[in-house]
């Protein structure tokens, strides 16, 4: 997680890595949909960061996400 955060693994290597938590904050007690929301956890979320990361062009896989 150290390594992904800092940019040292996956900036310009073949492997690329980036980890997704929970937010180091306090969150109220909410459904875990509401929670996941909240922190940008959801399908979509995640399908968007993949396509950063891969630097795939978001109007490329428009209306293809979860």
């Amino acid at each position: 997680h150290f390594l992904t955060a800092e940019g040292l693994l996956g900036a310009r290597n073949a492997l690329r890595v980036q980890t997704m938590t929970l937010p180091d904050i306090y969150q109220d007690q909410a459904s875990p949909k509401e929670m996941y929301e909240q922190a940008q956890l959801m399908a979509g979320d995640i399908a968007a960061r993949v396509e950063r990361l891969m630097g795939v062009p978001e109007e490329t896989l428009i209306g293809l996400r979860a």
